[in-house]
């Protein structure tokens, strides 16, 4: 009950921070018209992240949302997030940048390792990628919701998700998330990879001024041209 309580005082207050910061929100520099397929988190639905992506659209990219509904984390979605990523990417002629926030972001590390031509960059947003989730308390649940078994999680398909992807990747990653650990979030520092630590809750990542902001940066950067975001690197 106090996290989640906790929880939803950050959650308003990083909604009052939206509107505190929106001189800096509009002041990141605008797209190039690329599609952004933005994926939600755990039992969540694409009303989950229509904030993020209207301000994707203003800001004049091409935000999409999954397209499959509530996301329950089976591997039948992850397949489909696959092959729409590969539609999206034949229909505009141009590779795809991927969100995924929470477990979403674990479906766009999967899809990438899988089609990696049709990923221009992946983000993810508290998304817990370095954990078997054998491992956790919660997969007895998790099972029942999504129909994977202990035998679903092959060497290759863990490696698809832990492994740093061959694409340009963003982990961003919350000090006081509440739910996901930085540890379980972090992504290795490499040539094409990186971890930003910010400050919020889980459930209000995709809406944190913050992140926005981070978000906005990290897409504008040309294609072929990436750069880490280096002020703001956790180790």
């Amino acid at each position: 009950m106090v996290r989640k309580l906790l929880n939803e005082a950050v959650t308003a207050i990083e909604y009052a921070d939206l509107l505190r910061q929106r001189a800096d929100l509009l002041a990141t520099p605008d797209g190039d018209g690329h599609t952004v397929l933005v994926a939600p988190g755990l039992l969540a639905t694409d009303r989950s992240t229509w904030l993020l992506r209207r301000f994707l659209n203003d800001k004049g990219y091409d935000a999409r949302g999954w397209g499959l509904g509530r996301n329950v984390g089976s591997i039948e979605q992850f397949d489909a997030l696959t092959v729409r990523i590969g539609a999206l990417a034949d229909e505009s002629g141009r590779r795809v940048t991927v969100i995924g926030w929470s477990l979403g972001g674990v479906g766009a590390r999967y899809a990438a390792a899988q089609r990696p031509d049709n990923v221009r960059q992946i983000i993810t947003l508290g998304s817990p990628f370095r954990v078997d989730p054998r491992d956790k308390a919660f997969f007895p649940a998790y099972s029942r919701l999504s129909g994977v078994t202990r035998a679903d999680f092959t060497r290759e398909r863990l490696a698809a998700v832990m492994e740093t992807p061959v694409v340009p990747t963003t982990s961003i990653a919350s000090r006081n998330d509440g739910i996901v650990s930085l540890d379980e979030a972090r992504q290795p520092v490499g040539p094409l990879a990186e971890t930003i630590e910010v400050g919020g809750s889980h459930i209000g990542l995709s809406r944190n001024a913050d992140v926005l902001c981070i978000i906005a940066q990290r897409l504008a950067q040309p294609e072929g041209a990436w750069q880490p975001y280096a002020s703001h690197v956790a180790g």
